[in-house]
């Protein structure tokens, strides 16, 4: 992760790295070790056992201005850079060295949405193809966010913040650092000008 990617981490943040470090292990065909618990939210895909991973490492990797466990979503995180050697070296690791072709991948999916708008766009639209089967077009996909599965409020907030041209931004992006997985449905209006 960049420094400046890690200047702006937030467990919001941390919880969508998760989803799409997730999703990048299970492409490159690994042992998926990241929380099999996520599930739609108010900002996207969430899991708690990842906010607990996150919690744990609060004091030797991370550092808030309260304790992790007690962060809002937003409030800010930062890495603990005497930590950054130790992580690097880790890295290369025959335990972690299979995972970091599904870490780079992660790290291309995401290059240019890491704003908290960014990430939950991206989130959001790989949420509603691989979850609820809506395919990767951007009508569809507005449509799909007016009834997002999440908690009360969720759906009118995203169909505020999001739009069509927001939707295609997303899908083009998707479809052209990963192409299609098995499991995404895609539909013949991809490609077309928004």
């Amino acid at each position: 992760m960049n420094q400046t990617h890690a200047s702006n981490a937030s467990v919001f943040r941390g919880v969508q790295l998760a989803w799409f470090l997730r999703g990048a292990i299970e492409r490159v065909g690994l042992a998926n070790t990241i929380g099999d618990d996520f599930a739609a939210n108010r900002y996207g895909p969430y899991s708690d056992k990842v906010r607990h991973l996150l919690n744990s490492m609060d004091g030797s990797y991370l550092a808030c201005e309260t304790r992790v466990a007690d962060a809002r979503v937003f409030d800010p995180i930062r890495f603990n850079d005497a930590r950054r050697d130790l992580v690097a070296a880790y890295l290369t690791t025959s335990e972690a060295k299979p995972y970091r072709p599904a870490l780079d991948h992660a790290t291309e999916v995401i290059e240019g949405f890491v704003s908290p708008h960014g990430l939950e766009l991206l989130a959001t639209v790989d949420w509603l193809n691989r979850h609820e089967n809506v395919g990767m077009d951007s009508a569809g996909m507005m449509a799909a966010i007016r009834t997002w599965p999440g908690p009360d409020g969720a759906a009118e907030r995203k169909a505020r913040i999001f739009n069509e041209r927001h939707m295609g931004i997303a899908i083009d992006h998707l479809l052209q650092v990963a192409g299609p997985k098995p499991d995404w449905v895609v539909v013949e209006t991809v490609g077309k000008p928004l």
